[in-house]
């Protein structure tokens, strides 16, 4: 039964600005520039010096990382999971360990809903505006 549906909207809702604007901040804010640069660096392929002229891959949590802080599509699963499990928390007032099978597959979608919304905002907000057609029209003023 739910006993304050305005509320559970509306925090519904906030949970997803909230999800895109963390989104943001961990993949294109300019004050987590140093953190992306330093994990794209760490992620790089490392030469071995051996004159063999090889080179070895950097370790796979390092790859990960750097990847998922450089992608909107790839952080916002994870900041969705975060806050639709916070939200359905708080909503149904018990922990994750007590939720039924439902609560979960409450969770999941409310996970995939928000990551989907969140990066499609990004790509859309993010990207140049749609070039418009010029249309001359040539007349002879004689």
């Amino acid at each position: 039964m739910v006993r304050n549906l305005p509320l559970l909207v509306l925090v519904g809702l906030g949970s997803v600005f909230a999800a895109a604007r963390i989104t943001r901040f961990i993949t294109a804010d300019s004050i987590t520039q140093p953190i992306r640069d330093a994990l794209s660096h760490r992620a790089r392929l490392r030469p071995l010096n051996d004159g063999t002229g090889r080179a070895r891959l950097a370790p796979l949590p390092w790859r990960w990382s750097a990847k998922l802080v450089a992608c909107h599509w790839c952080a916002s699963v994870w900041v969705g999971a975060a806050t639709s499990t916070g939200y359905l928390t708080w909503a149904t007032g018990q922990p994750p360990t007590a939720w039924t099978l439902s609560t979960w597959f409450l969770d999941l979608l409310g996970l995939l809903t928000t990551s989907y919304l969140v990066a499609t905002a990004a790509d859309w907000l993010d990207s140049p505006p749609p070039v418009k057609p010029l249309h001359i029209t040539m007349t002879d003023d004689r």
